[in-house]
């Protein structure tokens, strides 16, 4: 008596089994498993875009009809400070730490530019000038800027204090944040760059002919783009 095994490989055999798919079937299923799953994809991170993609534009708008709106059109209020040193900065790290504590920058180090002494005519006189430091504080509502010569008692002080619409033009240009901000922002891009990309590749379907009428009507523009960049 014949096994259960034996007969279905006979029937098999027979024709009785299921077609083997043809390659052209495969590759079908394969193309379809991938649009869903970029489709997925694309729905998610445009999920995460349209969040913070609502509140950059709503802030946006606010910031091209300020005026429309009747919001003040200043970014801050500057003020001019002659600060007298509690001793002698080495180094400008110490006139950073001096700065920070007296004005409440703890936390964010400075932006710092060190000049070093150079000859330079005042009232065509020729003078030394010493070493010169220069140290940027920035903060999303407000920053300063501190100049100081090396031997000084005092370092010059300018001092920002940011408006609601200065604050959001920072924001946007990401000006005093930190890295949790830029890190945020840096993801939106990113978030903005897959789904052009993943929008692309579901309005082609994965077909040949959208495909190359896809990269010919988005490579053109790069190309110009990069042609006119340097003929410059």
């Amino acid at each position: 008596m014949r096994s259960a095994e034996a007969m279905r490989v006979e029937q098999g055999g027979m024709g009785g089994g299921r077609p083997q798919p043809s390659p052209a079937a495969i590759a079908q299923r394969r193309r379809a498993a991938f649009l869903r799953w970029l489709r997925q994809v694309h729905g998610w991170l445009g999920l995460w875009a349209a969040v913070f993609g609502f509140l950059f534009g709503v802030t946006g708008i606010v910031l091209a009809h300020r005026a429309v709106l009747k919001l003040p059109v200043s970014k801050g209020e500057q003020s001019v400070v002659q600060y007298r040193l509690q001793g002698e900065p080495r180094t400008p790290a110490e006139l950073g730490e001096q700065v920070s504590r007296a004005f409440g920058y703890e936390g964010r180090p400075p932006r710092i530019v060190a000049e070093p002494a150079r000859a330079v005519s005042w009232n065509s006189v020729g003078v030394q000038q010493p070493e010169r430091w220069e140290l940027h504080f920035a903060h999303p509502t407000r920053g300063a800027k501190v100049e100081y010569f090396v031997g000084s008692a005092s370092a010059r002080i300018e001092k920002f204090d940011a408006t609601l619409i200065g604050t959001m033009t920072r924001l946007h240009m990401a000006t005093g944040v930190n890295a949790f901000w830029v890190l945020l922002l840096d993801s939106i891009a990113a978030s903005l760059m897959v789904l052009a990309l993943s929008g692309t590749l579901l309005w082609t379907q994965m077909r040949p002919r959208r495909l190359l009428t896809a990269v010919l009507l988005l490579g053109a523009p790069v190309l110009a783009a990069g042609w006119l960049t340097a003929s410059l």
